[in-house]
Parts: structure tokens; C-alpha cells; sequence
């Protein structure tokens, strides 16, 4: 599995989500509970970043859709090495397991 964590762009998103929560304060739809929640559920997303694999800034698609591309060639490349990487560890823990047996008889 690979993870990839999709964020807005630095000034952008900060420039983007000043407006949106002034117009979530302006029109009143949602209460001070409810701000405060969706607050620290982007707080917490955006600490979790650090989780992820990738980090891919979504400036325009053009550039997020050639990084997620180049990401998922890298990947592919990668797991083409581990079938040959799996085999090498089972004739390993087959070798040890052989001279387990031959020291217990």
C-alpha cells in the first residue's frame, strides 16, 4: 500500500481557508461548536501529513496528477524488485531452518 497525502498549496490555502471561514462566520450556517471542530480536524490532518509516504502539494492539477504519476511509476518499479527479494528471504529462513534441525539431532 502507498500513501499519499493531496495538500493545497502554501499561500493559496492559506489565503483560501481565511475566506472560507469568514464566510462561515458571515453567514452564520454553522455554530462556534461546529467552527471549532472542523478547526482542529484540519489541525489534526495536517499534522498527520508526516505519516504519509508521499506529500503531494495540489497547485494546479496538471502538476499534482505528473507527481502522482511519477509516484505510482517509482512504485511499480519498486515492487517489480521484491518478488525476487521474498524469494531470497524464504531460501534464507529455509537454510536456517535446515541448521536448526541438523544441531537438534
Amino acid at each position: 500500500m502507498v500513501t499519499v497525502y493531496l495538500r493545497s498549496s502554501g499561500r493559496k490555502w492559506s489565503a483560501k481557508r481565511l475566506i472560507q471561514c469568514q464566510r462561515l462566520t458571515a453567514r452564520n450556517s454553522e455554530s462556534a461548536d461546529a467552527l471549532s471542530l472542523r478547526l482542529h480536524n484540519a489541525r489534526t490532518e495536517l499534522a498527520e501529513a508526516s505519516r504519509y509516504q508521499y506529500v503531494v502539494e495540489n497547485g494546479t492539477l496538471e502538476h499534482a496528477v505528473a507527481q502522482v504519476s511519477a509516484i505510482i511509476d517509482e512504485e511499480v518499479a519498486r515492487r517489480a524488485r521484491l518478488p525476487a527479494l521474498g524469494e531470497q528471504v524464504e531460501q534464507l529462513v529455509a537454510h536456517l531452518v535446515k541448521q536448526l534441525d541438523e544441531k537438534q539431532l
